[in-house]
């Protein structure tokens, strides 16, 4: 995953009864997936069954089993470098957010004692 900063915004459940408590995050840079992984995403989402043979998806003849919903104003945030950074990012920098221009400060190094 080349980035761990996403959008996010209060909605609901992708199902009827389609009840607004969910809370959905986007991450910021799409992610490439081959052809074999989108196969078995698409297996896990619409062919799954339980132990009696029962389908578990909200799949239904090819479309999804919400209705269409009435817009709404949603407000989105953004969680970026400035609201934290990934453990690696802590140990390079010795910082727990980026700096103000949204950049990384250099790596520490740390001198050998003789």
């Amino acid at each position: 995953m080349r980035s761990h900063y996403f959008y996010g915004y209060k909605g609901s459940l992708t199902e009827p009864p389609c009840t607004p408590f969910a809370h959905w995050y986007i991450i910021d840079e799409p992610m490439l997936l081959s052809t074999r992984q989108i196969e078995q995403l698409k297996s896990i989402l619409f062919d799954h069954v339980d132990k009696d043979c029962n389908p578990t998806s909200a799949d239904y003849n090819g479309s999804v089993a919400r209705p269409i919903q009435q817009s709404v104003s949603a407000k989105i945030w953004q969680c970026t470098c400035h609201d934290f950074l990934s453990d690696m990012e802590k140990r390079l920098t010795g910082r727990r957010v980026c700096l103000a221009d949204g950049s990384l400060p250099p790596p520490k190094i740390k001198k050998l004692s003789d």
